[in-house]
């Protein structure tokens, strides 16, 4: 099943700090097979690198080339991917 395969996924995040909309560019390592698969949930085990209280199980839907990521109740939306997979 790939238990030992660690992909990378590249992409540009916005967060909304108060008044300020910071774009940064986030590594996350997904365990496990990924498939990129339009309209289909995904649930992978995610670290993401700079974000210590986001490593936990994420939510991935797949949107015609762009996917909306959850951590918990909020929303990290993926302008557009880099790399990866």
């Amino acid at each position: 099943m790939g238990l030992s395969t660690f992909r990378n996924i590249f992409y540009y995040s916005t967060y909304n700090n108060q008044t300020q909309t910071l774009k940064q560019m986030t590594t996350i390592k997904t365990r496990g097979k990924v498939n990129l698969i339009k309209g289909r949930l995904l649930y992978v085990w995610s670290t993401v690198i700079r974000s210590e209280e986001m490593k936990n199980k994420a939510k991935m839907k797949i949107l015609t080339g762009r996917a909306q990521l959850k951590y918990h109740d909020q929303p990290v939306k993926l302008l557009r991917f880099i790399g990866g997979f």
